[in-house]
């Protein structure tokens, strides 16, 4: 449903000013419940860095950007057990500036299998995936 909101141009962004570290870490602590309870994934760990420094606040939609890491997350965690019997994900936030403007980085590194060349370039479209479970959204 979401993306035909996009698609028409009728999906709506709550902006609110939050602290983003907090939020991954509430995120990351949920996805560590979450594998407790499949233990097909009780191979894999998750590690985050600097993450209970200072808070690093964004002003964006938080449930969005729950969405997205959740999503990007519970990936990692499935390919990482299912390619290689377990493994390590890091998660790390980075601020940078560019001119004026500050941006916050957030980056989700494991240790599967990784992207396949075939769809790279076609990552952040729809439907793009070279797997029999997902749809690529």
């Amino acid at each position: 449903m979401d993306v035909t909101r996009i698609e028409i141009k009728t999906l709506k962004l709550h902006k609110e000013k939050f602290d983003l570290k907090s939020l991954l870490s509430s995120i990351v602590d949920d996805s560590k419940d979450n594998k407790k309870k499949h233990t097909e994934a009780g191979n894999v760990r998750i590690f985050c860095d600097d993450l209970n420094h200072e808070p690093c606040y964004a002003e964006a939609d938080s449930q969005r950007i729950i969405q997205t890491i959740s999503n990007l997350l519970d990936n990692a965690i499935k390919i990482t057990e299912e390619k290689r019997g377990g493994g390590d994900i890091h998660i790390t936030s980075d601020e940078i500036t560019k001119g004026n403007k500050k941006y916050i980085v957030i980056k989700i590194r494991d240790t599967g299998i990784g992207v396949d060349r075939d769809i790279l370039p076609r990552l952040f479209n729809k439907f793009a995936t070279n797997s029999a479970k997902g749809t690529g959204l």
